[in-house]
């Protein structure tokens, strides 16, 4: 079982790369790589943002293969640098909270997008020949 706050990577397919953080604890599938990490090094939501702009990072561990995939064996040697804890934690702040201020934002647009009625265009070619 995945304990809340890690942070999941699709490793598979056209979605490669894709990045979740569990809210409760949870399980997964063969094709998410799992970040679990101690609280008290590293703050589980500025890993997610960190691996969300990470993916075509991600993507470039994939194999040859017809299907890209990211190896178990391989997610181990992807490394990164991260600055302190109270660091990681201020920015994971800022960027949760832009985060969702755009994901509320692209709500309330596709909202308004799947309400409107359709256009009534009005022709451009003028339908009676003038002489």
């Amino acid at each position: 079982m995945l304990p809340a706050n890690s942070v999941c990577v699709v490793c598979i397919g056209a979605r490669i790369g894709k990045v979740c953080m569990t809210a409760p604890p949870s399980f997964s599938n063969q094709q998410i790589s799992t970040v679990t990490m101690g609280e008290s090094e590293h703050a589980p939501c500025f890993v997610y943002h960190l691996l969300s702009i990470l993916r075509d990072e991600l993507k470039s561990h994939t194999g040859g293969a017809a299907t890209p995939i990211i190896k178990k064996t391989a997610s181990p040697n992807i490394q990164v640098q991260v600055p302190l804890l109270p660091v990681q934690q201020r920015s994971a702040h800022v960027l949760s909270a832009c985060g969702s201020r755009l994901g509320s934002t692209h709500a309330q647009g596709a909202e308004a997008i799947r309400s409107h009625r359709p256009l009534r265009f009005k022709p451009v070619v003028p339908t009676s020949a003038h002489s």
